[in-house]
């Protein structure tokens, strides 16, 4: 039996990409972005949620680029949505979920 328990506990789901995540890649100028999330872990200090994710609109030109994002609420793994991100580069933050959308029409 451990001494003390683990932090956070997260959950992944397959990423579709074939690249693999680096912090900081996709510029965060809040702009509105169709996003496919892959795991999630809850960041216990901070009191909020920490998120890998994927695009997955071919137009974006980061077109399966995968980096990591900030939201205080929880979201599924393996959900696709339009989401609106913040415009600080330093802390990458989902402001607002526009709408979910159907993951077998970006599956690639």
């Amino acid at each position: 039996m451990p001494f003390q328990k683990p932090f956070s506990h997260g959950d992944t789901a397959k990423k579709w990409s074939d690249r693999s995540t680096k912090r900081g890649c996709i510029s965060v100028v809040g702009q509105e972005i169709k996003i496919r999330v892959i795991s999630r872990e809850y960041k216990k200090a901070a009191k909020t949620y920490e998120y890998r994710y994927e695009v997955i609109d071919p137009s974006d030109q980061s077109y399966k680029d995968l980096d990591f994002v900030y939201y205080d609420e929880y979201i599924s793994r393996n959900k696709c949505m339009l989401v609106r991100l913040n415009n600080e580069q330093n802390r990458p933050y989902i402001a607002d979920i526009i709408q979910e959308l159907e993951c077998s029409e970006y599956k690639f």
